[in-house]
């Protein structure tokens, strides 16, 4: 009872905590979309159509490239506000660019010999495997020695700003990623002799990646690991790499994703009660809440706000996630309505993200028993906490959504 009474109490202060990103553009304006509760986007993120112009600014203000302190020009993307998320990346390229200019009135102008001095920034946006990367190449020129420096953003399919821990899935990601940069470079020519701690220190986990196929680019700033000469590094890190010591032994770096994206979505559902599940055997809160966060995978939502998913296909995919029939809705978990031959499902923006943190697995009786903690917050969230010890037990299924049946999830504090 004591650990159900802990797990409500931290539900309800993530639930409360929970608001929709505030990002403000450059006018001090809220960006017009819908709240949770209304009307969610009605296309898919990648290829959301965008444009390109340029941004210009002299300072002075009232000066021109001869006269000026300072000039920047910035290649600046605007999505389209037709999708849901248009606003928030559109609000994240006008923060970028207070950012930039902040820098260079603080850092760049003081330190300005070039005449006159500039940043010139060119973009790219890159639509990977459900990710936008807009990727901000800056050339500075006020200083003697000119030199490049890239900041990377990363966005979900909302709009949402993500970093190299949800891209690895992993808490730690950088921790990870700094091995292997550090091993890369041991004893190479032109780089610094520099351990773990000294890359991780130079890593910057939210703005200095960028989503590949499979894995990230990782930048790192001219003169942290080699001659400022050498300029800005990149490494390629691949995501298998930066998995668990048992990925690839126990499983393959494609099951590790899919098990993480299936104990996600029964973490998050069981934790609101505090439940655990054996052997198919769930309530219908559970049941319907796990359903409710897993439909916006099945489906666009109309504008209704609704996503219509056939009732086999719904029962279909609870069947094998579970290896059990849907036991029936529960509207105190989600608002589901079935009618016409479908699960009418809300599509409302989650109220918060569990995930569990895998730490060790083996094969037991035919099984994978994965031990972890479960977290309350996406990967790369600054403010992610620890819920509860989880042990899992999955049962490889090919016809599962996810490649496996979860036989088994048991919490303890």
């Amino acid at each position: 009872m004591g650990f159900t009474n802990a797990l409500k109490k931290l539900t309800a202060l993530a639930l409360a905590c929970v608001m929709l990103p505030a990002a403000l553009s450059a006018c001090g304006m809220k960006p017009q979309n819908p709240d949770p509760t209304e009307v969610p986007h009605t296309t898919p993120l990648p290829e959301a159509p965008c444009t390109k112009t340029h941004y210009i600014r002299y300072w002075p203000e009232d000066a021109d490239y001869e006269t000026c302190d300072y000039a920047c020009t910035i290649e600046k993307p605007e999505f389209s506000m037709e999708h849901y998320a248009g606003g928030y990346l559109n609000a994240a390229v006008e923060g970028y660019i207070e950012d930039l200019e902040e820098r260079i009135e603080r850092q760049y102008m003081p330190a300005a010999i070039a005449h006159p001095p500039y940043t010139q920034v060119s973009c790219e946006v890159e639509y990977v495997n459900g990710v936008t990367n807009i990727v901000f190449t800056e050339k500075h020129c006020f200083e003697a020695q000119p030199f490049t420096e890239t900041h990377a953003y990363m966005f979900d399919d909302r709009g949402g700003e993500i970093n190299m821990r949800d891209i690895f899935l992993s808490y730690r990601a950088e921790e990870r990623v700094a091995e292997l940069i550090a091993r890369s470079i041991k004893d190479r020519p032109g780089y610094y002799q520099a351990d773990a701690n000294t890359v991780l220190a130079a890593i910057d986990v939210q703005h200095g990646a960028k989503a590949t196929e499979d894995g990230c680019v990782v930048y790192v700033k001219a003169g942290l690991l080699a001659p400022y000469e050498e300029g800005e590094l990149a490494f390629v890190v691949k995501f298998a790499d930066v998995c668990p010591d048992f990925v690839g032994r126990v499983m393959s770096a494609d099951e590790y994703r899919m098990a993480a994206e299936l104990m996600s979505y029964a973490a998050a559902a069981a934790a609101i009660r505090g439940e655990n599940i054996e052997n198919g055997e769930i309530s219908p809160f559970t049941a319907t809440k796990f359903m409710g966060l897993v439909a916006p995978t099945l489906g666009i939502a109309p504008s209704a706000g609704r996503i219509n998913v056939p009732a086999e296909r719904f029962e279909s995919v609870f069947r094998g996630c579970f290896g059990v029939e849907f036991p029936g809705v529960d509207k105190d978990a989600h608002d589901i309505e079935v009618k016409d031959g479908f699960y009418c499902v809300l599509a409302s923006r989650a109220g918060y993200e569990c995930n569990v943190d895998m730490a060790e697995a083996a094969v037991e009786d035919g099984l994978i028993v994965i031990k972890g903690d479960v977290m309350d917050g996406r990967y790369g969230s600054p403010v992610s906490s620890y819920i509860c010890h989880a042990v899992v037990r999955l049962e490889r299924a090919p016809g599962s959504p996810f490649g496996f049946i979860l036989r088994g999830y048991t919490a303890s504090v």
